[in-house]
């Protein structure tokens, strides 16, 4: 297919650019079948002009190549995109292909939502984390056909007389060029011990010191040497509470970060968003306690709107999905030493302290940026691999990784991510993870869920 693209000939005898295999003729009129399918667009596609012109330019090419024009063209595929590729290449000439799959994206997840859960060809339209066209087969097409329009131009500036050399792409950081991949369990240990040392750090301070100092004269101002002492040490516990976090409900950044969206009445913006989605209980004779969350922002869910397994946003993790501490005994006593309780403990005092509304963003997706700026100044955050990477992303797959390896089953994770297809567990997980039995004990809890058996 890519080879279709490739063969595009570039000829210097004042021709231009040839297809020797898709010559297609744009007709002046557009049959009945067309405009009756873009009308039904018009209905369902957002306002944005952008999205109705590309969608309009995809429809009259499949027109133009004779393919029936129903929703069946939103389906991924590779075929259809290298001929689009070709003849955009020859007939109109953008300067790349990202804007088509990102409109394609939007019409896919359009269809896969129209669909019943249970239906053959969902798999397809949700793959890639739910961006079919923005999978690597059609990453490749887009770069073979800048290559090939940058060759173009090139070709074009020669026979004016003016030749301009290609421009040579901007150099990517080492980082930049790095996969991105889950956390192993010995860089979020590493995680943890600094985090634990830094709360005991700062605990005392917050009840001991004396944040006014005297200047010799009996004049009292800020005592500055200790409060930067306590916010460099908040600035990063904050940070690395969210990521645990993210382990622990397998969440994305931006949805730790945009329930603000919708939680933002309180009168103290520290007690907006997270803060306020959150509540922990401690153990006691009748309940183990644990940390309870509502999430109020999932990516492209639309609140109060989309809905999933019968839910809409907001999505409470509460009552049996309340996330317990790890007890033993009548009295439901915490486990010393466990890991998944030392992970809550660190949570649980930057929520006490209002830390974790650090991660609060407008925007939600500005909050991946910001995990992942500070990630990138953190030693224990280098992975073993030069090739990998750790980011915001990392704990998330983390998650899914040791809940797998505890045997949490594929449909409840899918239930408890709110994921649509039963592929998505896969794509998170790392299949060579190494993970501790301590370490599984995090998740094995969830084996209590209805969801560990659900369409087994």
């Amino acid at each position: 297919m890519i080879k279709s693209l490739d063969g595009l000939c570039i000829h210097t005898d004042g021709k231009g650019i040839t297809d020797p295999l898709f010559k297609h003729i744009i007709p002046h009129d557009i049959n009945q079948e067309v405009l009756n399918f873009r009308a039904e667009l018009d209905k369902e596609t957002d306002a944005d002009k952008d999205v109705a012109r590309k969608t309009k330019a995809l429809v009259d090419y499949a027109a133009r190549s004779q393919r029936a024009i129903n929703k069946n063209l939103w389906v991924p595929d590779t075929q259809f995109f290298t001929e689009f590729a070709c003849d955009t290449l020859v007939n109109v000439q953008v300067k790349d292909l990202s804007g088509y799959m990102r409109v394609l994206n939007v019409l896919t997840k359009n269809l896969a939502e129209s669909l019943p859960a249970n239906h053959p060809i969902l798999s397809r339209l949700t793959a890639n984390q739910g961006k079919p066209w923005h999978a690597s087969e059609f990453k490749e097409i887009n770069m073979l056909y800048q290559k090939k329009l940058r060759s173009r131009r090139y070709i074009e500036s020669l026979q004016e007389g003016q030749p301009t050399a290609p421009k040579r792409s901007r150099r990517k950081s080492a980082r930049a060029l790095q996969i991105s991949v889950a956390a192993p369990v010995e860089n979020i240990n590493s995680l943890l011990l600094k985090l634990e040392s830094e709360v005991s750090e700062l605990e005392p301070l917050y009840t001991t010191v004396d944040l006014q100092a005297s200047d010799g004269a009996g004049h009292k101002g800020l005592n500055k040497k200790k409060h930067k002492q306590i916010k460099d040490l908040e600035k990063e516990i904050a940070p690395g509470a969210v990521c645990l976090l993210g382990l622990l409900f397998k969440a994305r950044a931006s949805t730790l970060g945009g329930g603000l969206r919708e939680n933002d009445h309180q009168t103290d913006i520290l007690d907006q968003g997270i803060q306020a989605d959150i509540t922990i209980s401690e153990p006691s004779t009748s309940t183990t306690g644990g940390i309870a969350y509502t999430i109020r922002f999932l990516k492209d869910w639309e609140y109060g709107i989309t809905k999933h397994q019968g839910e809409a946003l907001p999505l409470s993790y509460d009552g049996s999905d309340t996330f317990p501490f790890e007890t033993s005994g009548d009295d439901n006593g915490k486990v010393t030493g466990s890991i998944r309780n030392r992970i809550m403990a660190v949570i649980s005092f930057a929520h006490k302290h209002k830390l974790l509304a650090w991660i609060n963003c407008k925007n939600p997706t500005a909050a991946a940026q910001k995990i992942d700026k500070w990630l990138s100044k953190q030693t224990w955050a280098i992975h073993a691999d030069p090739e990998c990477k750790i980011t915001s992303h990392s704990f998330r797959k983390a998650g899914v990784s040791l809940a797998m390896a505890a045997g949490i089953s594929i449909p409840n994770l899918t239930n408890w991510c709110h994921w649509r297809s039963l592929e998505m567990p896969w794509h998170y997980a790392d299949q060579k993870y190494m993970a501790p039995k301590e370490w599984q004990d995090i998740f094995v809890w969830m084996k209590r869920r209805p969801a560990q058996l659900l369409w087994a």
